[in-house]
């Protein structure tokens, strides 16, 4: 049963009171219970069919030749400004590349070491006109302004699996993991002195791993999450089309869900799968005691999530695609992926920067956006 609702909700409810009164199915039911939670049941795309929607465009892209100013060795973790500067990390030798809106290279900075404002493994983020550094080596935080110059350090608990989000509020969010297991996020203030808050998350699924190599079987179900910069958390498992938005992880706001198909496992590829476990266990010492048939018989229904500027869940697809959910949980439609496989990209906003090293040695550093129609 859909319900009548205020606001955003106003013009779906209608809609699907056309489609139900035509004989049609709407392409989302939309239900509140009595605690206020909304769910959203997706039978179509509400936004647009196949992938004439949404894209994800290439903006620049700039290749520099090995040993020629800009070029980097090992680059990771490239982060961008609002007017569309980039920051790199290479991570041996280590130091920081900065590069213009133009993607012209503005020179580097280099700590290495284990003293104030160096660093061993860093990863970075970008908020305002300051440049962050995260080392899981040294587990601190580093801030520097977009010359090079440290402003503060602070300790922050080891390790960081995701790179952190910033908000509207001027927290950012980190990955785990954490001592609790089921914390997926952890909330800072900005300037990385107090910690503020917590997503802590229902019990997950507890995968097969071999011990002592510390992987895990293929194709297991994982819980993902992906903060977004409204300070709300998206969450799911991922064996289900399944999405849910909370504050805290204890609450939740809205459930969306649609039937996308599943890709089965082949008995080819199972087959690859299993004897390259075997191979792997037996080369980190470990006396492999699972079989062909603990490993799932169905691919993920997906492999990440990511949130852009306006609060718009991409559930990225093991095939080059992502679906697009609105924050309202609607099912958008499909958009293709154009990141190639040999790229390092990471997702800021309604950006996303990629580095790429090629087999020449030239690095490749590109910028795409998403293009809303």
């Amino acid at each position: 049963m859909i319900r009548l609702l205020r606001g955003r909700w106003a013009l779906l409810a209608w809609l699907s009171v056309v489609a139900c009164t035509s004989g049609e199915q709407p392409p989302a039911v939309i239900d509140t219970l009595p605690s206020g939670q909304i769910t959203v049941t997706n039978h179509a795309p509400s936004g647009w069919a196949d992938t004439n929607g949404w894209k994800i465009v290439k903006v620049s892209e700039r290749t520099f030749k090995f040993g020629e100013l800009g070029a980097m060795e090992r680059p990771n973790s490239p982060a961008l400004f609002a007017d569309g500067g980039v920051v790199v990390v290479n991570q041996r030798p280590v130091f920081i590349s900065r590069f213009s809106p133009t993607l012209e290279p503005l020179g580097q900075f280099s700590r290495e070491g284990e003293g104030p404002g160096e660093f061993r493994g860093p990863e970075l983020f970008v908020a305002r006109d300051s440049i962050y550094v995260v080392d899981n080596q040294r587990s601190v935080l580093a801030a520097f302004d977009r010359n090079g110059i440290l402003g503060r350090e602070t300790l922050l608990p080891c390790c960081v699996n995701d790179m952190p989000v910033v908000d509207t509020a001027g927290r950012f969010a980190i990955g785990g993991p954490f001592t609790n297991p089921r914390t997926a996020i952890r909330w800072w203030s900005l300037d990385g002195s107090r910690f503020v808050d917590s997503v802590t998350l229902p019990p997950g699924p507890e995968p097969i791993v071999i011990a002592p190599c510390s992987f895990q079987l293929p194709y297991q179900a994982e819980r993902m999450a992906a903060a977004g910069p409204n300070g709300l958390t998206w969450w799911g498992v991922s064996d289900a089309d399944r999405f849910v938005l909370t504050r805290r992880g204890s609450d939740t706001i809205l459930v969306t869900t649609s039937d996308r198909p599943r890709v089965p496992v082949t008995d080819a590829n199972l087959a690859y799968i299993f004897d390259d476990t075997t191979f792997f266990a037996k080369q980190c010492g470990a006396a492999l005691t699972t079989r062909r048939g603990d490993v799932p018989k169905l691919r993920p229904a997906f492999s990440d999530l990511h949130v852009d500027s306006q609060g718009t869940l991409w559930v990225q697809r093991p095939k080059s695609t992502f679906d697009v959910y609105a924050p309202d949980g609607r099912w958008l439609g499909v958009v293709a992926n154009p990141i190639s496989g040999n790229e390092n990209w990471y997702w800021r906003g309604d950006r996303i920067a990629s580095v790429e090293t090629r087999d020449d040695g030239a690095f490749v550093l590109r910028v795409y956006r998403v293009e809303r129609r």
